[in-house]
């Protein structure tokens, strides 16, 4: 997964997160988009030199049983 992007979130602590991921199987043909939604002190280590580098997303489940996105790796 490689984060092409991001905005800073205005009512909270966080940003959004724009990634690309290579189609690995499934019915997309190509590159798949998503956003991620990244709350918390941990977002502040994403900076405009992190944009066009591999991440991997740590997940934890959230208070609602979903999962929330917790840390972020450089591969």
């Amino acid at each position: 997964m490689k984060l092409v992007g991001f905005i800073e979130m205005k009512k909270c602590v966080g940003k959004v997160l724009f990634v690309v991921e290579e189609n690995k199987g499934g019915a997309v043909v190509g590159h798949s988009t998503d956003k991620l939604f990244f709350y918390g002190d941990n977002s502040k280590k994403i900076v405009a030199g992190t944009i066009g580098k591999d991440i991997e997303p740590v997940w934890t489940q959230g208070y609602n049983g979903k999962a929330q996105l917790v840390d972020l790796n450089s591969k």
